[in-house]
């Protein structure tokens, strides 16, 4: 039985590691820019570039990593070094791990690094994984309102765009999100400038990205949020809504918190917003660690299906476990907000 229970072990392990990326490069960091169409009569439309700053652990002729429902430009992916350019001779996408195969015209060198370009376009759909749609009725006008968001634990973020989908590959993001300038963006660090230039020009022009939204572009702006922390690709998060927020009382935290909601519950925030900032409070203390990022954004989602994601600096909830009406929630309900507060900080 013992040698039995090896056996299965060693090919379990081997199975494993079939989905496992190989560790020939590893990224530092990644430019991540987006264009997102929130409206269902263009089918949601989305257009990106990533840049990927790598450093080569060994020798070798090829890049994999991680894309999956979503189409990536083949023959405008480029791979730059410090020295001769480097061709990019083929690329083939693995349906069955997800692995977008690079093939190399020479191979890269050990400790040298490099940026490797990919520019992507799709259509998001409605899921609880990924970066999807999400929405709800507004009770005011009776419309059906729509909002782009993410859940990306644990290997989902390789549906939003191509990268390392792997919790070992921790590296830093920069995040750039184009939407329409009625909606907000944000994401898990705070929001750095706000403008109307398209970042995405050199891959995407314009006139391509307004032709596929039926819009003018001149009503896009372009929200560029600050670098990040080392993180895994799991804990990237962003969301585009009409939603409003409310801010916690600057004297429970030293750091900036907001409570977003749709507009109808936008009310039952209050809890929340106190409740929030006291327990960071309490585990800065008592781990003697402060808090390492200037904001925290929690945002109650209609459609989600976890209780909540403890996303660095943007925390998401499932609508149940963050707003509180004292008029209708029941204690239990108030206990259980704070108990996933006190989980997810």
């Amino acid at each position: 039985m013992g040698w039995l229970s090896a056996a299965w072990l060693l090919a379990a392990v081997q199975l494993s590691c079939q989905y496992l990326l190989p560790r020939d490069v590893s990224p530092a960091h990644y430019d991540v820019r987006l264009a997102y169409d929130v409206d269902p009569h263009t089918n949601f439309s989305f257009f990106g570039v990533v840049d990927i700053l790598l450093t080569a652990k060994k020798n070798t002729p090829k890049i994999v990593l991680h894309a999956q429902d979503f189409e990536v430009i083949g023959d405008k992916i480029t791979v730059t070094g410090d020295s001769e350019p480097i061709t990019v001779s083929e690329v083939k996408l693995n349906d069955t791990y997800n692995f977008l195969i690079i093939d190399l015209n020479k191979e890269l060198e050990e400790n040298a690094n490099y940026t490797l370009t990919i520019p992507f376009f799709g259509n998001l759909v409605n899921g609880l994984d990924g970066a999807y749609v999400s929405s709800y009725i507004n009770k005011k006008s009776q419309q059906t309102e729509y909002l782009v968001t993410t859940q990306f634990e644990a290997i989902s973020a390789r549906k939003a765009f191509p990268c390392f989908d792997e919790p070992m590959f921790k590296a830093t993001f920069s995040l750039n999100i184009a939407h329409n300038k009625n909606y907000t963006a944000i994401s898990n660090m705070p929001l750095a400038s706000s403008s109307n230039d398209n970042s995405l020009e050199k891959h995407w022009p314009w006139e391509t990205i307004a032709k596929s939204f039926k819009k003018d572009k001149s009503i896009f702006v372009w929200d560029q949020f600050e670098k990040s922390v080392p993180m895994s690709t799991y804990l990237v998060a962003y969301v585009i809504s009409l939603f409003s927020y409310v801010e916690s009382p600057k004297d429970l935290s030293h750091t900036n918190f907001k409570i977003w909601a749709r507009n109808d519950a936008i009310d039952q925030t209050t809890y929340a917003a106190k409740i929030g900032p006291q327990v960071l409070s309490y585990f800065e203390k008592w781990f003697n660690v402060s808090f390492p990022l200037p904001k925290q954004d929690m945002i109650a989602i209609p459609d989600f299906a976890a209780g909540a994601m403890e996303n660095w600096g943007l925390i998401t909830y499932r609508e149940t476990a963050l707003l509180y009406d004292k008029k209708e929630s029941s204690f239990l309900n108030k206990e259980r907000i704070a108990e996933v507060k006190r989980h997810h900080q």
